[in-house]
């Protein structure tokens, strides 16, 4: 799986490029991934208006914290990707 940077504000964050997130959705690397979550940072608005489909609606601290605390099976590879927009605040 190919990870890029982009220079943008938040150049120190990961990112995907668009062909591998579409391999990652055609299932390109079910083989090493065991579990993907989408998570749509944008607003529930923005995401009512279309989203990626799977994809969960994630747009406070609280919410992010929350899955980031949640269990995941020993040795298995669950992989979190955040999508949004650019925003000065998120």
């Amino acid at each position: 799986m190919e990870i890029i940077s982009f220079k943008f504000p938040h150049s120190d964050l990961k990112s995907i490029s668009a062909d591998t997130m579409a391999e990652v959705l055609s299932g390109v690397y079910s083989d090493r991934l065991h579990k993907v979550t989408i998570v749509d940072c944008r607003y529930p608005y923005e995401f009512e208006g279309g989203h990626i489909r799977g994809a969960v609606n994630m747009y406070t601290r609280d919410a992010v914290n929350s899955l980031l605390g949640t269990q995941t099976t020993a040795g298995k590879r669950h992989v979190l990707i955040f999508h949004c927009e650019f925003s000065s605040e998120r």
